[in-house]
């Protein structure tokens, strides 16, 4: 169903608009912090669990506020996620997880949090704040880490500043010190960080990092400040003058309770439904994949079967022509091919009367268990009078392995500035024998199940987002400067921007970036395995440079273990290294 927005001025802007607001507007809370709100010097303690609970937040809530009104600002403590709402989260100057575990809130409540942190608010993390939030990536990032385990309660050494900075809660400690406490081990730590407390292990019983132990860090993060501790899991630590002083510098400085007068900032915020009305102007539509508006109004439409359709205002819905094109077969409804993307050239109406297409050619030849002769997905130039399609000009071709339950096309098209045509195309393969994780079955006659033939070689044009110039001819292409691989590096395409996609749907591009954003249909699995990788994650993207983003060896941040699909055994985790060593590569 096609619909008119009138707070936009034309389709073109909506569409245009339509995926880069959704990347700006992931941390927007739905309620405004106050522009210009003055904050009072008050701090909020959260200490909800949802996983382990320690017998000691009771002592360490009364320390905090004892802490507080020895120090001079405000406390005020809870454990109901309702309070963040970026209205309340604006009366505070900082954010403390105290010994916080799990999921604790949900998605409106961590779009609050983040708009809090990005209008300049702070974040104190105290113990068991690292073991809280695993699927949210953002705040694994604000807080410098996950919880990995721990030994026993044990007295260590500890070294001051180990980096060589100078931090307010760590510049009244000898540079070596000792303290009982129950020491973490840590996952995924952040490299934006600065360590000012680590870890001496020597003589430590479950301390697994060695030299390197990082136990206390800061950060300044997206618009505020992060300071984190791994000590207060004791109840007699809340009682130590130095480890209460060492709280209390760092919340003054991530929460600037130093300073007297101290504003959260106003966040840009998309306009509200109520701006916004819709009138259906097409309801009849059969599988439309992508759409393309002309600035007069009119839209034209591609859809799976083939047909090309043009909606023209006052006129309705008519039907240009329908390509030949590879759909599915009988017993084949999973196949994504047909007509799948569609943009028209920058300077139509002024220089020239092209479209460009991406639709599955239909010839099938001579079908084996390895890339089939002749199967592609093409992306052709047309011209269009108005009226009329007729001219194509093949300009790229893209392999299509079909059959044996391969899917993941992909296939939208847009274009950027200097006639840079954007181009995203899926892995190709199968996922239904992966029990939700990544395809990489390397044995022989599974051909198909390996995504690392496609979006894992970097000589395959599929599981990418390919950026091309298009000649003002439209009948050819040449590459632009600054894609992933320079033309000529050996076993490598030229053409491709952004490599390691698994099913890139659609794409739009980022003006004032020269970027491109993607939505990334996900994987399958319903929960993390030790022995296969993360669970199943929809992605979305935003490349403003060439780059790499990980299938099949990691989905955002989690990595994939390296699995034997003939034995059933699984070996490392890609995190300790990238190797494709597939015979299908």
């Amino acid at each position: 169903m096609l619909k008119r927005s009138f707070f936009a001025l034309g389709l073109a802007a909506v569409i245009g608009a339509g995926l880069n607001a959704c990347i700006q507007s992931q941390a927007v809370a739905t309620t405004p912090v106050l522009p210009g709100k003055e904050v009072a010097k008050r701090v909020l303690v959260f200490s909800k669990t949802a996983g382990f609970r320690h017998a000691n937040i009771p002592t360490a809530i009364a320390a905090m506020q004892k802490l507080g009104l020895e120090q001079g600002f405000e406390v005020e403590c809870s454990e109901d996620p309702a309070v963040f709402t970026s209205h309340n989260l604006s009366r505070f100057r900082c954010v403390v997880f105290l010994s916080t575990t799990g999921d604790i809130l949900n998605r409106d409540q961590e779009k609050a949090f983040e708009a809090y942190i990005q209008s300049g608010g702070g974040f104190a993390g105290i113990h068991a704040a690292t073991d809280t939030e695993y699927a949210w990536p953002w705040y694994t990032r604000l807080v410098g880490g996950q919880f990995a385990g721990h030994g026993p309660v044990q007295k260590a050494a500890l070294e001051v500043c180990p980096e060589g900075c100078q931090h307010p809660s760590t510049s009244f400690l000898p540079k070596r010190f000792e303290r009982t406490d129950e020491w973490y081990n840590f996952k995924r730590l952040s490299t934006t960080t600065t360590k000012i407390l680590n870890l001496d292990e020597t003589g430590l019983t479950g301390a697994t990092h060695g030299k390197d132990h990082p136990v206390a860090w800061f950060h300044e993060f997206d618009g505020g400040r992060a300071w984190y501790t791994a000590g207060g899991h004791t109840n007699e630590s809340f009682s130590e003058p130095d480890f209460l002083k060492h709280i209390a510098e760092g919340l003054r400085w991530a929460g600037h309770l130093d300073q007297k007068s101290y504003q959260l900032v106003d966040q840009k915020r998309l306009p509200s439904d109520e701006h916004f009305e819709t009138q259906e102007l097409v309801s009849n539509l059969e599988d439309p994949m992508e759409i393309a508006p002309f600035p007069d109004g009119r839209v034209l439409i591609i859809e799976r079967l083939g047909a090309l359709k043009l909606f023209t205002p006052g006129k309705g819905l008519s039907v240009i022509t329908k390509l030949n094109v590879r759909a599915n077969l009988p017993g084949e409804p999973w196949y994504e091919g047909g007509g799948l993307g569609l943009a028209i050239d920058p300077d139509y109406g002024v220089k020239n009367d092209f479209i460009y297409i991406y639709h599955s050619l239909p010839e099938i030849k001579g079908y084996t268990d390895k890339l089939m002769e002749n199967n592609f997905i093409r992306l052709s130039r047309f011209r269009f009078d108005g009226k009329t399609l007729s001219d194509e000009k093949k300009i790229l071709d893209v392999p299509d392995d079909r059959g044996r339950a391969t899917c993941h096309v992909a296939g939208s098209v847009c274009f950027g500035k200097d006639r840079n045509l954007f181009l995203s195309t899926g892995d190709n393969t199968c996922p239904f024998d992966s029990n939700g994780y990544d395809p990489i079955d390397e044995r022989p006659d599974q051909y198909s199940r390996d995504a690392q033939r496609s979006s894992g070689n970097t000589n395959d044009l599929r599981g990418a987002i390919l950026r091309i110039r298009i000649n003002e001819a439209g009948d050819g292409y040449s590459i632009p400067d600054g894609n992933l691989f320079k033309p000529g590096t050996d076993k490598t395409r030229p053409e491709i921007y952004v490599k390691g996609c698994r099913n890139p749907w659609r794409i739009g591009y980022d003006s004032k970036t020269g970027g491109v954003a993607w939505g990334d249909v996900g994987p399958d699995a319903q929960g993390p395995d030790a022995n296969r990788g993360p669970r199943g994650y929809d992605l979305i993207g935003f490349a403003p440079k060439a780059g790499y983003y990980g299938w099949p060896y990691f989905r955002g941040d989690g990595f994939y273990v390296d699995h034997d699909f003939a034995t059933g055994k699984s070996s490392e985790s890609f995190e300790k290294g990238i190797v494709n060593d597939s015979p299908n590569n």
